[in-house]
This record gives structure tokens, sequence and C-alpha cells, in this order.
């Protein structure tokens, strides 16, 4: 197996389509952490997942491997999965990683009329037009 990604969160499991195979992991430790994190993937095996679990990783098994071509370890032990997509929501932390940057008042508005202008048909080419004609 190669690495995967080491996550150490606790998730809610939730069916994605009735007892079907496709499930989405959703963090209950939000918190703690400062971002949502979501798993969903659709399962390979028949592993029963239900109430709160602990996923540790998420790892990538190679090419051809025939239970699936990921494995989510955790305290629901390993399930095989087909797919999995992992989205992250950033919280506060992430802003304050990141301090906003100010727009002058006056370059805001010119580029809201800016798009506004764009939407109405023909104005492209025209300012197409005026953009080539000052080269």
């Amino acid at each position: 197996m190669q690495s995967g990604w080491v996550i150490n969160r606790r998730f809610k499991v939730l069916p994605l389509d009735g007892p079907g195979r496709r499930w989405v992991l959703d963090s209950a430790d939000d918190s703690v952490h400062g971002c949502h994190l979501q798993i969903v993937f659709e399962r390979a095996g028949d592993a029963v997942l239900a109430g709160e679990i602990d996923v540790a990783e998420i790892l990538r098994q190679p090419h051809g491997a025939p239970a699936g071509r990921y494995v989510i370890n955790g305290s629901h032990g390993a399930v095989a999965a087909q797919a999995v997509y992992v989205h992250e929501t950033p919280g506060a932390g992430y802003a304050a990683a990141l301090p906003p940057q100010p727009v002058p008042t006056a370059q805001r508005l010119m580029w809201r009329l800016l798009l506004w202008l764009m939407r109405i048909p023909g104005a492209f080419a025209l300012m197409s037009r005026l953009r080539s004609g000052r080269r």
C-alpha cells in the first residue's frame, strides 16, 4: 500500500442513499480542529458503519487491488472504498492566518461596473475593440 492521508478525527456516519453503498462521514469535532471535514465514499466491501467512528487515515492501494482503490482505517476496522471524496471547509483559524486585503472603494466600484457592463450583449466585443485600438 502507498501512503495516504492521516486524518485522526471523529465522524458521524450518514448513509447517502439509504442502506446502499455510498456513505458520508461528517466531522463531529469541528470545534477542536477549527474546520469542517466531510468524506464521501463508495463502499467496496460489506462493512457496516453506524453512529460515530474515529478515522485514523485513508490509504490508497496500488492499481489493480482486488478490494478497492482506497482503505479507510479507524475504530471501525478497515473499510475498502472504490471512490473517496474529501472536502474541508475552512474555519476561523484559516481567516486569521490570511489577513484581509483592503480594496479601495473606487476600485471596487470600477470592477462592479465593468462586470455589470459585460452582461450586456455585445459589450465584450466593444471593450475588445477599444482595448485593441489603444495599442
